[in-house]
């Protein structure tokens, strides 16, 4: 008499255990065999703790990569922008001058801040 199987030959998934100090990620993966006219299914449980922090941090390289660049993108017009302008703003109107000085040394303040994480 053949016993049904658990689960499909093949499959794979993930499991989470948790014990007194942490959390252990494993990879499952389902095998069958037949020994002595026995139909058994084969479990095995591979740790993928380094793999998840792999791509745990290749996504945030990622995501570091775009925030950097989108950052860049947007403040560099604006910073540019400020500083035309403040050459073309007259000597006696101080609070154009002024604002525009802000703008421009706060975007320039972020850009190199965002440039020191390239």
């Amino acid at each position: 008499m053949r016993n049904s199987p658990v689960l499909p030959c093949g499959d794979r998934f993930r499991v989470s255990y948790a014990n007194e100090r942490e959390v252990i990620n494993l990879a499952v993966s389902v095998s069958d065999i037949h020994f002595q006219d026995k139909y058994l299914q084969i479990f095995a449980l591979t740790n993928i703790h380094n793999e998840l922090d792999s791509q745990e941090i290749e996504s945030w390289s990622k995501l570091t990569r775009v925030l950097t660049h989108e950052i860049m993108n947007s403040i560099t017009p604006v910073t540019s922008l400020s500083q035309t302008l403040l050459n073309f703003a007259p000597r006696e109107n101080k609070e154009l001058r002024q604002g525009l000085e802000t703008i421009y040394s706060t975007g320039k303040t972020l850009m190199d801040f965002v440039q020191s994480y390239r």
